[in-house]
């Protein structure tokens, strides 16, 4: 069954839209808890990004000894994995923000149901009650998920990034609103500026 998007009844904080040619999406922070879960899934990966990347740069800086090519090489192999993850989370960033009524997005739609789908399949059971096509983005899910030896949610993230290349955009444009997406997210568990609210305690 596919969820019904509401459509949005305000512009403004938490909603948002991104303009891509012609067509405008709408996107919404999503709440704290998530948020905060969100924020801390980007982050860890981020850091594993960070960390393969200095591991590749000293082994090119040291080049001597008989393991040097293959020290580079397994280094090579882990930032290629690691750009996986960042591909992965960027999409799962946007997929968690995506709210538009107009223009569904089934990835996102896949990962509300996915823990139903995954239990049916994982116990045998009949998949007539669900969206075929939902059902297809699942298991695509769990292939990704062994292909690249990641997680549910960074696999469902490729999943939309590649839904929104499907939909026209470009590799870098869909970087470049994921990247917005998760800043907004950060920003909105944590302002730089401070609430601005005064508590006044008159007994």
């Amino acid at each position: 069954m596919k969820t019904k998007l509401r459509k949005p009844e305000a512009s403004g904080y938490p909603w948002f839209k991104i303009k891509a040619g012609t067509t405008e999406y709408h996107l919404r922070i999503p709440c704290i808890s998530t948020a905060s879960a969100l924020a801390a899934y980007y982050s860890g990966v981020v850091i594993a990004t960070q960390g393969a990347a200095n591991e590749a740069r000293k082994a090119t800086e040291d080049l001597s000894g008989d393991q040097a090519v293959a020290r580079a090489q397994a280094a090579s192999e882990q930032v290629l994995k690691a750009q996986v993850e960042m591909y992965g989370a960027l999409g799962f960033v946007l997929l968690s923000c995506w709210r538009d009524p107009e223009h569904e997005m089934f990835a996102r739609q896949a990962w509300l149901s996915s823990y139903a789908i995954r239990k049916a399949i994982r116990d045998s059971l009949p998949l007539d009650g669900f969206d075929l096509h939902l059902v297809d983005q699942v298991r695509e899910a769990q292939e990704l998920m062994a292909e690249h030896q990641t997680d549910l949610k960074t696999a469902f993230g490729l999943l939309a990034w590649d839904e929104m290349v499907e939909s026209g955009l470009t590799h870098e444009s869909v970087q470049t609103i994921a990247t917005e997406c998760s800043r907004l997210v950060f920003e909105s568990i944590k302002s730089k500026e401070g609430s601005g609210v005064e508590i006044i305690a008159d007994f």
